[in-house]
């Protein structure tokens, strides 16, 4: 505990001093990728459903002031889980895109606003016989967060997001499920000058 102490009042000075010199100027570009953690995926109409999810993506963006940004996310996303009940499984491949504005504010504090959408499929075995289907998903959401610089072009992002949106189930009969997400993002970005 007290190396992590010396090693931080050690790194704080430099990491204030990159605060101060590295403004992204208009037309910079950004590249990171995020890690993102959210565990209160709940659909509304089975409020017993819940699950953790863990996933990579990367982000692009340009700055169109010092001070805003505008990001496109490509995600894909696989995900394989079992039932704690059976020996039943369901894995889960999607591909999507977001789009994203943020504004940063003083002391690099920041918020945003979202919209994006997935196709995915899905697969699920409950006998001996899978079972393959596609659902469509557009959601939208906000977040609030901070842009801790390490030096005049590596960053450290942390968010708190929230974020409400529909899947349409595409098989042989239609229908519509509203769902909410709460979560962290950790982030690493580089910007471009």
């Amino acid at each position: 505990m007290n190396k992590f102490a010396i090693i931080l009042c050690l790194c704080l000075p430099i990491w204030s001093n990159a605060q101060d010199n590295s403004n992204p100027k208009k037309g910079s570009f950004l590249i990171g990728g995020k890690l993102n953690w959210n565990t209160t995926y709940q659909l509304k109409e089975f409020p017993q459903n819940k699950k953790t999810d863990i996933y990579l993506l990367g982000q692009w963006g340009f700055f169109i002031s010092e001070n805003d940004v505008l990001l496109i996310k490509p995600q894909i996303e696989i995900e394989k889980y079992t039932f704690l009940s059976s020996s039943n499984f369901e894995s889960t491949t999607s591909i999507g895109c977001d789009l994203k504005y943020k504004r940063y504010f003083s002391n690099y504090f920041f918020g945003g606003v979202y919209l994006g959408g997935k196709n995915i499929r899905n697969v699920y075995r409950y006998s001996s016989n899978p079972t393959i289907d596609y659902d469509k998903q557009i959601y939208s959401g906000i977040e609030i967060g901070h842009f801790l610089i390490l030096s005049q072009q590596v960053g450290i992002e942390t968010s708190l997001f929230l974020s409400a949106g529909r899947i349409d189930i595409v098989r042989d009969f239609a229908n519509q499920y509203y769902y909410t997400h709460i979560g962290i993002n950790i982030g690493l970005l580089y910007i471009l000058k």
